[in-house]
C-alpha cells in the first residue's frame, strides 16, 4: 500500500510540499540566526557619537580596552589608517599612536600630539580613531571581541 501511496501524484506532490516547506523553515532559522548578530552590530554603531563634542566627550571604558587587550586592535586600525593618510606605512608613528593610547590619553591631547606630524589631518584621524575605540570597547563588554 505504501508503494501506492508514491505512486500517487497527488501525496507525491503533498510529500514534496513538506520537504519545501521544511527547507524554507530551516533556511529561514539559519538566517534569523545570522541576522541577529547584524542587527546588534548595527544597534552598537548606531549608539557610538557622531559629533565631534560628543566623541571628546566620551569617556572610553580603558578598563575594558587594557582587559580585552584592544591595542591589537588599535595597531592594525591605525596602521591602515596611517598608511592611507601619508601613501606608505610609518611603524614609528603607529607605535607612538598606539603607546598613547595605551596610556589612556583623551581624545584633544591625542589631537595635540599628532597635529605636528598630521597637521590639518590630526583632527579627522582622531574622530575616527574615537569612534572604532568606542566600538571596540562597547564590543568588548558585550563579550564580542
Amino acid at each position: 500500500m505504501a508503494e501506492d501511496d508514491e505512486d500517487d501524484p497527488a501525496v507525491a506532490a503533498a510529500n514534496a510540499a513538506k520537504r519545501v516547506s521544511a527547507l524554507a523553515a530551516a533556511a529561514a532559522a539559519a538566517n534569523k540566526s545570522k541576522s541577529a548578530p547584524a542587527a546588534k552590530t548595527k544597534s552598537l554603531i548606531e549608539s557610538i557619537p557622531t559629533s565631534k563634542a560628543d566623541i571628546f566627550a566620551y569617556e572610553i571604558d580603558w578598563a575594558t580596552y587594557d582587559a580585552a587587550k584592544l591595542s591589537d586592535s588599535v595597531q592594525r586600525w591605525v596602521n591602515k589608517k596611517v598608511a592611507e593618510l601619508l601613501g606608505e606605512e610609518e611603524p614609528s608613528l603607529v607605535e607612538f599612536v598606539v603607546e598613547k593610547a595605551g596610556e589612556h590619553l583623551g581624545a584633544a591631547a591625542m589631537v595635540d600630539e599628532l597635529e605636528p606630524v598630521l597637521d590639518t589631518e590630526a583632527e579627522p584621524f582622531v574622530i575616527k580613531l574615537w569612534r572604532m575605540l568606542i566600538y571596540e570597547t562597547l564590543k568588548a563588554k558585550e563579550g564580542g571581541k
